[in-house]
Order: C-alpha cells, then sequence, then structure tokens
C-alpha cells in the first residue's frame, strides 16, 4: 500500500512541475512577444518618420520644380 502512495505523490510532483513549467513556458512566450512587438512599433516609426522627411523632400522639389517652370515661361515669351 505504501509503495501506490508513493506512486501517486511522484505522479502528484510531476503533474505539478508540469504545470509550473507550462506557466514558465507560457511567461516567456509572453516577453517574447511584448519584445518583437516593441521592436516592430520602433521600426514602423522609423518607417513613418522616414516617410515624413520624403514627403517633404517631394513637396519641396515639386514647388522647386513649378517654380523654375514657372520662370522659364517667362523667359519663354
Amino acid at each position: 500500500m505504501s509503495s501506490r502512495l508513493e506512486v501517486v505523490k511522484h505522479q502528484a510532483a510531476r503533474a505539478r512541475r508540469f504545470r509550473e513549467m507550462t506557466e514558465r513556458l507560457r511567461l516567456l512566450r509572453v516577453a517574447a512577444a511584448t519584445s518583437d512587438l516593441a521592436d516592430a512599433d520602433a521600426a514602423v516609426h522609423a518607417v513613418e518618420s522616414l516617410l515624413a522627411d520624403l514627403a517633404a523632400r517631394l513637396a519641396s522639389a515639386e514647388r522647386d520644380a513649378a517654380a523654375a517652370g514657372t520662370r522659364r515661361g517667362g523667359l519663354e515669351e
């Protein structure tokens, strides 16, 4: 009878350890996902900043081109 009790105790300890390890794995996955999300967010922010800079440069180039066309048109007349 006592060997049966030992088997049950051993199984309970293994089940407890499995639950602990499963919870630890879940926490590690959440931490990894949080880190990945922070990295992705930073990358998106960098791309958005670059896009805004390029849009401003494009608008400036278009204004310069329009001004040059206006000046050129005045010279041709």
